[in-house]
């Protein structure tokens, strides 16, 4: 009985080693010269950028700059989608972030284009957008996905040529950007 029961324990602890083995995934790693910026214990996705990029964590979002002379940024929200909500990017875009932009910048908004395209495998929506406020136009890509019953929003902030001069970092970011 006693031999009965070694035996059956230790297949009870292989088969939970091999179970915690299996279901751990590979998280993924930064690129040379990158580092994460997002809190892996509140959010579920990893942002990359550059390592001589800023982190500004005063705010719920997760956002990184290039410095204090050029505040070029990337930030993400990641939201989940409201059981009385439809899980459309193209609903919560107008009826969520527009209707935010406007409460938290003010100034006028001229939608330029959008066009569809993948995050990290995931349909996505990317729209252009520029704001202005107190007469400087700031210029905005913002990259909506829905996945993992949440919406995420990856946006591009910059303004003049400082716009052209980051959106090659900017497209690297996107690449490198990964879901959980």
């Amino acid at each position: 009985m006693k031999k009965y029961l070694k035996i059956t324990s230790l297949l009870v602890v292989i088969v939970l080693a091999l179970t915690a083995l299996c279901s751990c995934k590979d998280k993924p790693e930064a690129p040379d010269g990158y580092k994460l910026v997002s809190d892996l214990d509140y959010v579920d996705y990893y942002l990359f950028v550059p390592n001589s990029w800023a982190v500004d964590d005063s705010s719920a979002m997760t956002c990184a700059y290039v410095s204090d002379e050029d505040r070029t940024s990337v930030s993400v929200i990641q939201r989940n989608r409201m059981s009385n909500e439809s899980d459309s990017l193209e609903v919560w875009y107008n009826d969520y972030y527009i209707p935010s932009l406007k409460d938290d910048l003010g100034g006028s908004i001229v939608e330029k284009s959008s066009e569809d395209v993948k995050l990290d495998g995931v349909d996505a929506k990317k729209h252009y957008i520029d704001i202005t406020i107190n007469g400087a136009t700031y210029n905005f890509i913002v990259i909506v996905a829905y996945t993992n019953a949440s919406f995420y929003c990856v946006t591009y902030t910059s303004m003049g040529e400082l716009f052209e001069k980051n959106l090659e970092t900017f497209n690297t970011i996107l690449t490198e950007f990964k879901f959980d």
